[in-house]
């Protein structure tokens, strides 16, 4: 019988050995590699829309179309036995307040084919409406732009028989709408169809008298007229507003290779006093004994910030307790050029309402602060140096009356640069 040692065990554990080397080796390797690339993420603002939208602008629009009369003029009396179809003709001047509001003053012309009871050949039959409208456009960043338009108004009617006197039926528009597609050709430029009707009620005629010897016209009843055709939108000034977003972009770089340590850099120089978001009217400064240094807001930001709580706690101080006690401050926001009128506004806005909260910890009662946001309004930047300067909260001392001290810059001794400034992330 062969024996076997102990210590004898073939080839196996030695090739298990060098695979487990050779595994171990290739994980190092990848991770060694994947160390090598890092992750970079940038923000892009683009536009969604197809097309830039009019907002504060004149806009006219006019139509044309087929028109056709339904209902009855009063009890036993159909519409048709005076008015049949026609064609008719529109024009509408407004206001477009947003890209997707508008309020127009509208009128429309027709002339109709007459009705049972006329001699077609020898009297005509025309219309007028006219009232006002709000116009709502669902879509207006597109190039499709549904829209739906209601209000109210006046019609008129007239029947011009040959050789004899008109008669004319007076009327409300109790109610009308339209709804239309916009075609958006341009910017400013749209054209679509519509379709639309009205409710009426005609009241009284301007003629011949009725069994009763007056014009009021006795149990009326409802009628409409329908309008189906082709409009036209043209807007002229104001601004064309797009719609956007900010996109993130992760990019796999590779990282810079590891180069030789770097000489030792000098001491670095004093770090300049952090900025503060608050100008402070110059009766307050002197009236306070605050010594006060001028900087602003970070972008896009309505915090307030520890340098300027400082400088908050000796205002609540001076006016809770000190030489100002019981007169009145008022809180003015800015907010520098970018962004639109409407998000400037609230920007400013938040700033204030930031100041008067903080103020209001310190005991400064909202009794004695008032708050208001100029947005956009008194900025005067040009690019990101200057647009520093438009970021900030003023704050004014308020007269005994209702007059307001208006604050001047303080002028610092050397000019000042914004510092450590990043690309902003998204347009504001």
């Amino acid at each position: 019988m062969r024996k076997f040692s102990a210590g004898a065990r073939g080839p196996f554990p030695a090739l298990f050995g060098i695979g487990t080397v050779v595994v171990l080796l290739g994980s190092v390797t990848a991770v060694a590699h994947a160390q090598e690339m890092q992750e970079t993420v940038t923000y892009d603002v683009v536009e969604e829309a197809t097309v830039r939208a009019p907002k504060n602008s004149f806009e006219l629009g006019v139509n044309g179309g087929y028109t056709q009369p339904f209902g009855e003029i009063n009890a036993g009396n159909d519409i048709h036995h005076l008015v049949d179809a026609g064609g008719a003709v529109g024009l509408a001047l407004g206001w477009r307040i947003s890209p997707y509001v508008s309020v127009e003053g509208v009128g429309q012309y027709h002339e109709s084919t007459t009705g049972d009871d006329l001699n077609s050949s020898t009297t005509d039959v025309r219309g007028v409406s006219t009232g006002v409208q709000a116009t709502v456009h669902m879509m207006p960043y597109e190039r499709v732009d549904p829209l739906l338009s209601f209000g109210s108004g006046y019609r008129m009617m007239w029947i011009v028989p040959e050789g004899a006197p008109n008669t004319f039926l007076h009327g409300l528009s109790l109610a009308r709408a339209t709804f239309g597609v916009d075609f958006r050709a341009t910017d400013s430029v749209a054209l679509g169809p519509q379709v639309g009707a009205d409710l009426n009620m005609f009241l009284f005629e301007d003629g011949p008298g009725d069994a009763d010897d007056d014009n009021v016209i006795d149990d009326i009843r409802p009628s409409t007229f329908l309008f189906a055709g082709l409009g036209g939108r043209f807007d002229m000034g104001g601004k064309r507003d797009g719609k956007e977003r900010t996109v993130a972009r992760r990019v796999m770089t590779p990282r810079p290779a590891a180069g030789p340590a770097p000489a030792p850099k000098p001491a670095p120089a004093p770090a300049p006093e952090p900025p503060t978001a608050i100008r402070i009217d110059p009766a307050i400064l002197e009236a306070c004994k605050i010594d006060q240094k001028k900087a602003f807001f970070e972008f896009d930001k309505s915090n307030v910030r520890s340098p300027d709580q400082a400088t908050l706690d000796l205002v609540a101080v001076c006016f809770t307790s000190g030489p100002l006690k019981g007169r009145a401050l008022n809180i003015v926001g800015n907010a520098d050029p970018r962004g639109t009128d409407e998000y400037n506004m609230g920007l400013g806005q938040r700033r204030a309402n930031s100041v008067q909260e903080y103020l209001g910890t310190q005991g400064l009662t909202n009794g004695a602060v008032s708050t208001e946001s100029r947005g956009e309004k008194d900025a005067t930047g040009t690019d990101e140096s200057s647009w520093a300067y438009d970021r900030r909260v003023d704050l004014k001392l308020r007269a005994e009356g209702t007059m307001e001290s208006t604050p001047t810059t303080p002028q610092p001794s050397t000019p000042q640069q914004p510092t450590n400034k990043q690309p902003p992330e998204q347009r504001r």
